[in-house]
């Protein structure tokens, strides 16, 4: 956050003082304040804070239960993934916003944007959860539509559809934003979260290294940890084997020999197992941003560097045999 910028907490006070609140409820159309209940405030981080309100609305014999989110910058898939499963869990509506000023913090941080945050909301909406976006303008202090979510917004709320689980929605954002953006040239932030999420953390990102192996790289993440299954698709020739005795003791001493399983059968391609963290997919749920997307990055990374191992090798036992003949 810049040093010059206000901090989240004073717009918080700010929004919250003169009846501010109350009018920005009724001009939205999100509800008519009878009067407040109960507040609690919270905050995340140095950029990120909120509170939930108890109110009683005009007209209506029910408590309304009210969340909003204020982060400096771009919205963020955390503060939609909070309001849905963690503080903003039991709130009847749920508000986003974010302010129309720079935050450093975002800087590399897919899950950091716009457009991202205006589909998932959007696609959300369509399925009768009231979660919505918003800008807060840091220099008239009033909160104002988000350009972008008025663009892609549903004109009313679709029926109620069950949420995917946490499990999904992080399954969702680890593989298809955090890993994906890393390929920019083929990264679409507008078809990201397209229901319905996936139903496992199994799979998501594979590399291909079909030039010289004809073989392929699939990445797993679940409890037990992150795990490749690499893969021999071609079955002319022992690529596999040719490969491990060149760079079966340098893989042992990357990743620990305890952590490598070659798998060769009479009927079977063969098939090489690498666990490469032990870290449960549970942790996504309390990773910061930032984690999330060094973590992506170093799984990217680290199959960028077997595939180009194993080509390496493979060529290495080409060469031999050529000199041998």
């Amino acid at each position: 956050m810049d040093k010059n910028q206000k901090p989240v907490y004073e717009m918080i006070r700010d929004l919250l003082s003169d009846s501010k609140f109350e009018n920005f409820l009724k001009e939205k159309n999100i509800a008519e304040v009878d009067r407040d209940l109960k507040f609690g405030h919270y905050q995340k981080g140095n950029d990120r804070a909120g509170f939930i309100v108890n109110l009683k609305e005009k007209n209506r014999e029910d408590v309304t239960k009210i969340m909003v989110d204020l982060k400096q910058g771009k919205p963020t898939v955390h503060q939609v993934y909070d309001a849905l499963y963690e503080i903003g869990k039991d709130c009847d509506i749920k508000i986003i916003i974010h302010t129309d000023n720079h935050n450093y913090a975002d800087y590399g941080i897919p899950t950091a944007d716009s457009y991202i945050v205006s589909r998932l909301i959007c696609q959300l909406q369509d399925r009768g959860v009231d979660v919505r976006l918003y800008k807060y303008n840091e220099k008239t202090q009033n909160i104002v539509n988000n350009e972008l979510y008025d663009i892609l917004g549903t004109p009313k709320m679709g029926e109620s559809m069950e949420l995917p689980t946490k499990e999904q929605f992080m399954v969702e954002t680890f593989w298809s934003v955090c890993v994906d953006s890393i390929n920019e040239c083929h990264y679409d932030p507008f078809h990201k979260y397209s229901w319905p999420f996936s139903n496992t953390t199994e799979g998501g990102y594979i590399g291909y290294d079909e030039s010289i192996m004809n073989g392929e790289v699939e990445v797993y993440w679940d409890e037990k940890g992150v795990r490749y299954e690499i893969i021999q698709k071609n079955d002319s020739d022992e690529y596999m084997k040719k490969m491990l005795d060149h760079e079966m003791e340098a893989l042992e001493k990357r990743y620990g020999k305890s952590a490598i399983r070659f798998v060769n059968v009479v009927g079977r391609l063969p098939r090489l197992y690498i666990q490469f963290s032990n870290r449960p997919f549970s942790w996504t749920y309390s990773a910061t941003p930032k984690e999330l997307t060094d973590f992506g990055s170093m799984i990217h990374e680290d199959v960028e560097r077997i595939c180009s191992q194993i080509s390496e090798a493979v060529e290495k036992s080409m060469e031999t045999e050529l000199t041998k003949a």
